[in-house]
């Protein structure tokens, strides 16, 4: 059972790079784009969590955007940026490896269908967590959110 809450989530500027991976390639991908980010403009200022954008999701495949929410003062411009929408969300909290995130995800979709909510836009983890502060999966914690109209 997992606990979910209707919140309202504040729009977030970010810069941002885009790929897609097979399900499999998932963790690879994001950590990969990730590094590219970090490449690309080094004197960002995280003003949040980092985040991964869900923009399609097929059983072929994922379509992400690797998103660090940032000060707009501190970027250089090398890489895409922009302002995620806000509104309302439905949010819960996975707490554990990034692996058995889809545990927490499929209960998060069961309570979002039970309460007959329409999805307005992409999906998004945050990653709370830094793993390099927190080197035990156990104790990451991880927020889920998706969007409702």
């Amino acid at each position: 059972m997992i606990e979910a809450q209707i919140l309202e989530v504040d729009p977030c500027f970010c810069v941002f790079l885009a790929g897609s991976c097979t399900h499999a390639d998932l963790g690879d991908s994001i950590t990969g784009l990730y590094e590219r980010l970090i490449e690309a403009e080094p004197e960002a200022e995280l003003i949040e969590a980092p985040r991964v954008y869900y923009t399609s999701w097929t059983s072929e495949g994922v379509k992400i955007e690797a998103a660090f929410p940032v000060d707009p003062d501190t970027i250089e411009g090398k890489a895409e940026s922009k302002t995620y929408p806000g509104g309302k969300a439905l949010v819960a909290v996975h707490n554990g490896p990034y692996g058995t995130l889809h545990e927490s995800w499929r209960a998060l979709w069961d309570e979002f269908e039970k309460r007959g909510l329409k999805q307005a836009g992409s999906c998004w983890d945050s990653y709370i967590t830094d793993p390099e502060e927190e080197p035990d999966p156990s104790l990451w914690v991880t927020q889920i959110y998706i969007p409702i109209a």
